[in-house]
């Protein structure tokens, strides 16, 4: 799980296997809201329309990190080459000859969705994360890889999960705000430490607040295995910053 994208066997593939399944979703989501919930006496036409998503359905879910997030709303595709992005309007579904939308953020037809909230971590990793943020977790040792949005030059970095190094329980939630929302959702609405909000700026550039290192990937070891293992986790923690 710690190996850099580019090491990752079928990466590119995996990563337009969850564009389309989550522009399906979303499709879904705003058909639903749209032709239902809008109509409702109980939903208020000036409040923000925000949907929760995961990535729980496909194997290896864990891999994409938010790069099919940002590729479907914001157009900006992630390049496991090179970690690197570039700007795509769509891309060709796998195994087939359709085009699949990207940057939809920019679409007017997506204009009742006010932000997504998404996360590819909360998983059963989660709870011994949050075990060893508490209490001496003796059984086992808790690594996170985390993304240091701060730092240009070492932005991946690993953790070792104790009472004094804490995983946040909200860690590892994304809010990716449509900045052409008919009804913005406010960045203080989310407002938490553990929280990575994302958004486009008056530049159009995208933009990071909250939460500056979110957890990309999580390993639970037992003790002993670190020993072994150890210097090879380390090793392809560099690896993901050697191509940087």
């Amino acid at each position: 799980m710690f190996s850099p994208p580019y090491e990752q066997e079928n990466f590119d593939y995996e990563l337009k296997e969850s564009i389309v399944r989550y522009s399906n979703a979303l499709s879904n989501r705003l058909k639903l809201y749209k032709e239902n919930y809008k109509k409702c006496d109980w939903v208020k036409k000036e409040d923000p329309f925000v949907i929760a998503m995961a990535s729980y359905a496909q194997v290896d879910y864990g891999r994409e990190y938010i790069y099919g997030m940002l590729a479907l709303l914001f157009g900006v595709y992630f390049e496991e080459q090179n970690l690197g992005y570039t700007l795509k309007d769509s891309i060709i579904k796998n195994n087939s000859q359709s085009s699949i939308p990207l940057g939809v953020f920019f679409n007017e037809s997506f204009k009742d969705i006010s932000a997504i909230i998404f996360s590819s971590t909360t998983t059963i990793g989660k709870v011994s994360a949050t075990i060893a943020s508490k209490e001496d977790y003796a059984q086992n040792t808790v690594l996170t890889l985390y993304h240091d949005l701060m730092d240009e030059d070492i932005p991946f970095k690993i953790n070792i999960v104790t009472p004094n190094s804490a995983e946040l329980l909200e860690d590892g939630l994304f809010i990716f705000h449509n900045p052409n929302a008919s009804n913005p959702l406010d960045l203080k609405f989310f407002n938490s430490p553990g929280i990575t909000q994302i958004f486009i700026d008056k530049n159009m550039r995208v933009r990071y607040t909250g939460n500056h290192c979110p957890t990309i990937a999580r390993l639970d070891l037992p003790n002993e295995l670190i020993n072994i293992f150890g210097d090879r986790i380390f090793r392809q923690v560099e690896a993901y910053n050697y191509n940087y």
